[in-house]
Parts: C-alpha cells; structure tokens; sequence
C-alpha cells in the first residue's frame, strides 16, 4: 500500500512541477529573437549592400547541394540588397581543388560543380569559360591563397559544420530553406 501511495505522490507532484512550468511560459514568455545579440563578429561580414551573406559551403556536401537553389533565388529576389560572399570549406582534405575551381569559374560554373564536382574541365567548357586560362588559374598561387584564405577565415569563425552561413554576422547552420532566408533578411531589412 506504501508503494501504491508513494508513486501517486510522486506523480501529482509531477504533474503539479509540469503545470507551474507551463504556466511560467504564459507569464514569462521568452523574448522576441533579436538579431544583435546573435552577431559574431559584424565588422568582418559587412560590406556596401545593407545585407552580407557570407557562405561556408563545400561542393561535395549534400546539404549544400540542397542550400544552393535558395541561395540562387534570394540573390536574384534581392539584387543589389544583397552582397552573397561565398568561401570553400573543403570536407575532404584533398578537395582543395574544387575551392580553385570554384574561384576560377563564374556562376554557371559554380551550378555545375553542386551538380557533379568531377568533371571541372566539361563544366568550364559548358560555361563558356576558356580551358587555358582556367586551368591557368587554378595552378595560380594567388588563386591558392585566396581559396586557403577562405578556409582560414570559416575556422576563425568557428565554422564546423556545412552548409554555415552568416547574414549580416548571424550564423545559420545547415541548409536554410529559400523561406527560412526570406524570413531572416526581411526581418534584417525592417
């Protein structure tokens, strides 16, 4: 009879303990998200346009393949609002290639690698760019320094996973859905 009484005890104060919790959620609601307080170093995302979105991306990584179409439609919805900045955060090691890639190709070149990453020179064929002067560019030590730089800048920042984002210093990590974006740039905007 002990355990009988002893278990409802425990069970009353259980649901007693969950209602007062709720109902300090109805008194004390959490505050609005405020974007300020979410900023991890604004000073070194901004640029000229009144939003920056910096991209930590890597063109082998699934959720950055499903990241890249709702980048492609927010730059395009928000023009010159918009500064996109995009750095290669290579999964791989021996993926640095890509990165060079990606900095020697122009934006039909960068859709293509989020298709296939292994054909660089067909993609840069496809995309109008001349063979010679890609391949040119990607052997360039500037070109290196400039992907390695990029690298450098993600792990400052404490990027660990991919896709990370920063709109305007705040980080979003993981691939965002073209709403989730809009949501977070408009309210930006306001």
């Amino acid at each position: 009879m002990n355990d009988k009484y002893a278990i409802g005890i425990s069970t009353a104060l259980s649901v007693l303990l969950a209602g007062l919790v709720l109902s300090l959620d109805v008194f004390f609601p959490e505050p609005p998200l405020n974007l300020s307080s979410l900023r991890v170093n604004a000073s070194l995302l901004e640029s000229d346009a009144p939003i920056t979105l910096v991209v930590f991306t890597d063109y082998q990584c699934e959720p950055c393949k499903a990241l890249y179409p709702g980048l492609a439609r927010i730059q395009k919805e928000y023009g010159s609002q918009l500064e996109l900045i995009t750095h290669f955060m290579p999964s791989d090691p021996g993926a640095l290639e890509l990165g060079l890639a990606a900095v020697c190709g122009n934006d039909a070149y960068t859709s293509y690698l989020y298709l296939n990453p292994d054909n660089l020179l067909t993609y840069a064929m496809m995309a109008g760019l001349d063979n010679e002067t890609f391949l040119s560019c990607m052997k360039n030590a500037s070109t290196t320094s400039k992907v390695l730089e990029g690298i450098k800048f993600g792990s400052e920042l404490g990027v660990a996973g991919l896709p990370t984002l920063f709109m305007n210093g705040v980080r979003v990590e993981g691939a965002a859905s073209f709403s989730e974006l809009k949501l977070l740039i408009d309210s930006e905007l306001q």
